[in-house]
């Protein structure tokens, strides 16, 4: 009996003891789950703070760079004055669209290539600062670099691969590592002579990048990408800055500049390129307005003479002007073609209507008509007596005009051809003709006598009478070229110059950043300038990426 107690004790002590293990283990197990629970509400908690902190930094810093481009008022006083458009979605402000990959996703690059042509070993025999000797020295550090580059050979242009085994030895002296350096651009797997080629390819030819892209692949079958060729232009473009300025400089220093502006799409906004060319020098100049105030500044010091035309920016410039002949005869003829085109309109209709009566006239007298071969002519309806009158008084005034319009034409014209005979004759002494142009007085004088005679038979076309205010308004400014020699009568030097980079805007349709299109008239500027020097524009390239300036500024005009 007594033995059966003590079993039965030892098993209730026992399934107590497993019921309170049980009990510690399912206690132990809420708590690890609970503190797990709790500490993943807290990283989610975090986490969603340091986003909401991001987005506030990322948005301030937006609307920071969006102040600093649109001027002094803050970027909401300009929403609520309607000079700056805003996407809203959700009564929340986007954020400005980013270019490439989305932040923090994988970084790319270009992989080492598989193969390669030549294999070089560069080490410094000597300290290149303090000329200790590295002779019997094992090197300290080595590292491997990739240089992709095009060369030219009797065979015609090659691309090839070279490996260098760079080699630092340590020295004591400068207590430096010294490396050899490689002549291409630093930490660039390109050399100078692929990346000068598709800079002449984009600046020289007006190619688009899509087309310098399909040109590399057929020549070495190696494709790189747009956004590559947009980053060498923009980096070779700093050094090219130094030029720039000098050029600035030289501009300032001639007695006259040509003067002119076209439109430049960017990113769906519309830019000015000004274009300003001297004797010997050609100027690219980007900016957001076409004010007088985008050039004023970068005239400064500047004493000679501008020659533009009629834009009225150019009016509150101080400094003495020549208004651009060809422009207004240009306009002259304009103006005589759609008069003409007016005229022949309204003869056409007094023409239907004399030819309906005689049609009329006719019917009357016969009965049988020779009907003419094709589809009969759509006569306009009959004409009353006073609308025939209206016709014939509109047909005179436009013969009015038109002879009023021809007499300054030619007027215009012969003083250009007196301007380029006496040219020739100046620049060829041996010339028969003697042609001399009248003095700046005489001209102006003949010019008044002529306006008056034509307001004496009276002025009812508005267009011509915009003509005259204009001639009378730049009186002072159409024949400034009679004072000086060296000064043309006429703009077309820019206009020259302007050419092709219309021809790039219509190949390209627009460009995408500021940055990237000042690097382009960068490098435009110097592609002119050189091409009006005669000097290759790759040389000079060539000179400027190893940092020869002393050349370079012996080359250019001065």
């Amino acid at each position: 009996m007594t033995n059966n107690n003590f079993l039965l004790a030892v098993i209730l002590q026992l399934i107590i003891t497993l019921i309170i293990f049980i009990k510690k283990l399912v206690l132990s197990q809420k708590y690890h789950l609970t503190r797990y629970l709790k500490d993943k509400l807290d990283e989610n908690k975090s986490r969603k703070l340091k986003k909401a902190q991001d987005q506030e930094i990322y948005k301030q810093e937006s609307l920071e760079k969006i102040e600093r481009k649109v001027g002094k008022e803050t970027y909401k006083e300009q929403v609520k004055n309607k000079k700056v458009k805003i996407k809203e979605k959700n009564k929340k402000i986007n954020h400005i669209d980013r270019k490439g990959k989305p932040k923090g996703s994988k970084g790319g690059g270009r992989r080492n290539p598989s193969y390669y042509d030549r294999y070089e070993t560069l080490e410094y025999k000597k300290c290149p600062d303090c000329n200790q000797a590295f002779q019997g020295k094992r090197p300290r550090d080595t590292y491997f670099r990739f240089l992709t580059d095009l060369i030219y050979e009797k065979r015609g242009k090659r691309l090839i691969v070279t490996k260098y085994e760079i080699r630092g030895h340590y020295c004591e002296k400068c207590k430096k590592i010294k490396y050899p350096k490689i002549d291409a651009p630093p930490k660039a797997r390109m050399g100078w002579g692929l990346i000068t080629w598709v800079i002449i390819k984009r600046v020289c030819r007006k190619m688009s990048f899509d087309w310098i892209i399909s040109d590399l692949v057929d020549l070495c079958s190696e494709k790189i990408s747009k956004t590559t060729f947009i980053m060498w232009i923009r980096k070779t473009a700093k050094p090219l800055c130094r030029i720039y300025k000098h050029l600035w400089k030289v501009a300032k220093k001639s007695n006259y500049i040509h003067i002119d502006e076209t439109g430049l799409p960017i990113n769906g906004e519309n830019w000015w390129l000004w274009v300003l060319v001297t004797k010997n020098v050609a100027i690219y100049h980007v900016h957001s307005s076409r004010g007088h105030e985008a050039i004023e500044q970068e005239l400064d010091g500047f004493t000679g003479i501008i020659i533009a035309d009629f834009w009225s920016a150019y009016n509150k410039l101080d400094y003495e002007q020549q208004k651009c002949l060809i422009h207004l005869i240009r306009e002259l003829e304009k103006i005589i073609y759609d008069k003409l085109r007016k005229k022949k309109g309204l003869q056409q209709k007094l023409q239907d209507k004399f030819q309906a009566e005689k049609n009329e006239e006719e019917t009357q007298s016969s009965t049988t008509i020779k009907r003419k071969r094709g589809r009969p002519r759509k006569l306009i309806p009959e004409l009353s007596p006073e609308e025939t009158s209206l016709l014939k008084k509109d047909i005179s005034l436009l013969d009015q005009t038109i002879w009023n319009c021809l007499l300054i034409l030619f007027f215009f014209k012969n003083l250009i051809h007196q301007y380029n005979e006496a040219k020739k004759n100046q620049d060829n002494p041996n010339n028969s003709s003697n042609i001399q142009l009248l003095s700046f007085e005489d001209i102006k004088n003949s010019l008044d006598s002529l306006i008056k005679t034509i307001k004496k038979s009276g002025v009812k076309d508005g267009d011509l009478n915009r003509i005259i205010k204009r001639l009378h308004k730049f009186e002072n400014s159409l024949f400034t070229f009679l004072k000086y020699k060296d000064v043309p009568p006429h703009n077309n030097p820019v206009e020259q110059k302007i050419r092709p980079f219309v021809l790039q805007r219509k190949i390209s349709g627009k460009f995408g950043s500021e940055g990237g299109i000042d690097a382009y008239a960068i490098h435009l500027s110097i592609f002119e300038t050189s091409k009006m020097n005669k000097i290759e524009y790759n040389e000079l390239l060539n000179l400027v990426f190893h940092e020869k300036w002393e050349e370079v500024l012996n080359r250019l005009p001065n």
